[in-house]
């Protein structure tokens, strides 16, 4: 402190406390940096996680408006995105229960 007279010792104190204040600050730093990647990573993942699933809603949706038989061309809008339907007439057909069309299913064992 100023006014206070140099104690011999005291310089050779502070270089010291100086040094372990720059370890513990480096230390910080490098946790702050780590759990900074973390975040960026968990986000990536989020992120991916929240497309695959609109896909899925997507498809589901597609299906379904397959499954109920609406009619060739007409608009549907999801998700502020119109999606044309265009159903053959034999999928439409109701001699022909294999005819109808199906999605490619990802994980999905005999329809469970």
């Amino acid at each position: 402190m100023p006014g206070e007279p140099d104690l011999p010792g005291a310089a050779g104190e502070q270089h010291e406390l100086l040094a372990r204040l720059r370890a513990v600050v480096e230390a910080r730093d490098a946790e702050n940096a780590m759990l900074r990647a973390e975040l960026a990573a968990a986000l990536e993942r989020q992120r991916r996680l929240e497309l695959r699933v609109a896909e899925l809603e997507r498809r589901l949706f597609i299906y379904a408006i397959i499954r109920v038989g609406r009619k060739p061309g007409k608009a549907i809008r999801v998700a502020k995105h119109p999606i044309r339907i265009a159903i053959t007439p034999k999928a439409r057909s109701p001699t022909s229960s294999a005819s109808a069309p199906t999605l490619p299913a990802q994980g999905v064992v005999n329809g469970q």
